[in-house]
């Protein structure tokens, strides 16, 4: 669950599946070089500024140029306050 309400849902199967053996995920709590309260960097949302933290999902092993859809299992939610694991 992210701090704006988003909730991205996708079964651990799909994810393992689409991550292949070059890909992982993880949870990021700060940002390389960043200290305090800012601990990630910020980007302009509508004219607003957001930071990506608390928590952010991150995965390895794409290329600059890869984009990922609505649909893909794989997505980079970012303002993460939650995350839940269910059967």
């Amino acid at each position: 669950h992210a701090l704006d309400n988003y909730r991205q849902m996708t079964s651990i199967k799909s994810m393992l599946t689409a991550a292949g053996n070059k890909k992982r995920g993880y949870i990021a709590y700060k940002e390389t070089g960043k200290r305090g309260s800012e601990r990630f960097s910020t980007y302009q949302r509508n004219g607003e500024k957001v930071v990506l933290g608390p928590y952010y999902l991150i995965w390895s092993g794409f290329n600059r140029g890869d984009h990922v859809t609505d649909r893909d299992p794989l997505k980079w939610p970012y303002q993460l306050k939650t995350v839940e694991i269910t059967k």
